[in-house]
């Protein structure tokens, strides 16, 4: 049991080690997959020591939250998602948005404090946008691959 602690304990220590001054949490690349899954982690801990860096990272994750074309409009089906935390994204993912979503949603009690009113919120309803144009639900999608035809439909599965 007490090797397990110190396993534990080094783990926690390598993550908050690689917490940089903009929020991210990551050794060289990748920042929105790595400052996600070093936020999950931190926060199983339940270690109130971390919260400090945990409000950080949320920080980060929310500010690299993609808006392109017109700021503040969800004008293009990538808007609302999640790149790789770069500058040069040009997109967002899938995998990348699953990720920061779930960090962003499991540390929302960090900012439930009073003392945080005003703190920056993730745009939820950018992330629903971007969500529902991975979907090909007419219904929901707009864009013109959409379809309720099967026979197009099919061409987009595996």
């Amino acid at each position: 049991m007490a090797r397990s602690r110190l396993y534990l304990r080094r783990a926690y220590g390598f993550i908050l080690n690689q917490a940089r001054p903009d929020g991210s949490i990551c050794v060289t690349n990748l920042p929105t997959y790595n400052t996600s899954l070093s936020m999950m982690a931190l926060l199983t801990a339940n270690n109130p020591q971390y919260d400090p860096v945990l409000r950080k990272a949320r920080g980060f994750l929310i500010g690299v939250q993609r808006d392109f074309g017109e700021p503040g409009k969800l004008d293009t089906p990538f808007d609302g998602g999640f790149g790789y935390g770069l500058p040069s994204d040009k997109t967002s993912d899938m995998s990348n948005t699953l990720l920061a979503l779930e960090a962003i949603y499991h540390s929302k009690r960090l900012v439930t404090d009073s003392s945080l009113a005003g703190a920056k919120d993730l745009n939820w309803e950018a992330a629903i946008h971007f969500l529902q144009s991975c979907q090909n639900l007419p219904s929901h999608n707009k864009e013109p691959w959409a379809s309720d035809d099967a026979k197009k439909q099919r061409r987009f599965h595996l």
